[in-house]
């Protein structure tokens, strides 16, 4: 493909390039329940957060497409939101899992919050 001053631009697949939004190296402990398995609590670290979700490690392996509801402190506060397992990757040198969740259910408040938050972390 070309622009008008005839340089050529690369055609970007969409589909592939899901990445929307620009993640930020963050540690923060969370909480989170499986909506399946609403007793069983995991506590876990996250590894980056953006505004469409975030990465963890967790010691157990969850299922992509798994819904989970995770518990994350901001300041006063701490906000439940829902997210669906985008991935879940073990890492082989740690015996970790690098869980990608996409926020699916999240408020107005939490999202100025996280937004707060981001703003913090730049």
């Amino acid at each position: 493909m070309e622009n008008e001053q005839n340089q050529i631009i690369p055609n970007i697949d969409l589909d592939t390039n899901k990445r929307r939004f620009i993640r930020h190296p963050v540690c923060i402990p969370l909480e989170f329940v499986r909506e399946d398995d609403k007793k069983t609590k995991e506590k876990a670290e996250t590894v980056n957060l953006s505004l469409g979700g975030l990465l963890f490690l967790s010691r157990k392996r969850i299922a992509p497409e798994s819904v989970i509801i995770v518990s994350l402190p901001f300041r006063d506060k701490v906000f439940k939101v829902h997210g669906k397992v985008a991935r879940c990757d073990k890492d082989e040198s740690s015996k970790l899992y690098h869980v990608g969740i996409e926020f699916v259910k999240i408020s107005d408040a939490f999202k100025v919050r996280l937004v707060e938050q981001l703003h913090l972390i730049e």
